[in-house]
């Protein structure tokens, strides 16, 4: 039988691997933040950017009627985002209470002359195409559910507010995904709520005066 001795280096790792098990050994906070500390950065990120989203509202459409949609839509974009990255899905928790909102700000501009008939149809003509995609198998239901909300909420400004976003987010959608599926293959999973906040964000500020 041929004895092995033992490598020479392996009394010196045996205090290392003793060193790595000792459970009150302190972390080093500059190369492994503590979850609770990702959490905090992430959320002060999302308020960073909901309140930017928020002055971008006011600096564009002012006090109104108009700006209720787009202001809860300023609050809830950046955590939506986030979590359709994260998990592939939108919460009704931050997408359904846009609906009532959005509903509000129609009655209000009625009452002040506004035609409430051109955002509703926005918002029926979103709601069809985009169950019709979710028929097919292309769209989730919290981007049906979204979809709405944002053609309401657009459909206050203009016809072509809401064309322009949809040519945003289906543009945008599909470039970024040739280029996922590329380089993923197919069955990659592509979650489409941040492309129509894009697009819904982008034809906001470039829209003209409220239909």
């Amino acid at each position: 039988m041929l004895a092995v001795a033992p490598e020479p280096e392996a009394a010196g790792r045996a205090p290392v691997l003793a060193e790595r098990a000792q459970p009150n050994a302190p972390a080093c906070p500059s190369t492994r933040p503590t979850r609770p500390s990702q959490r905090r950065l992430r959320l002060l990120a999302e308020l960073a950017a909901a309140v930017t989203l928020g002055s971008l509202v006011l600096w564009r459409l002012g006090l109104t009627s108009d700006a209720l949609s787009a202001l809860y839509l300023a609050a809830v974009s950046p955590a939506l985002v986030v979590v359709d990255l994260a998990e592939h899905r939108l919460p009704d928790r931050m997408t359904l209470p846009g609906l009532p909102i959005a509903i509000l700000g129609i009655a209000l501009g009625g009452v002040q002359g506004a035609d409430p008939g051109a955002p509703l149809a926005a918002g029926g003509l979103a709601l069809g195409l985009f169950l019709l995609l979710h028929t097919a198998g292309g769209m989730g239901l919290g981007d049906v559910k979204l979809a709405l909300v944002l053609a309401l909420a657009l459909g206050v400004r203009s016809w072509d507010t809401v064309a322009a976003a949809a040519i945003v987010a289906f543009l945008a959608g599909g470039a970024v995904s040739a280029v996922v599926l590329a380089r993923r293959g197919a069955g990659t999973r592509i979650p489409f709520g941040p492309f129509l906040l894009i697009g819904f964000w982008v034809g906001l500020l470039l829209a003209g005066p409220s239909a």
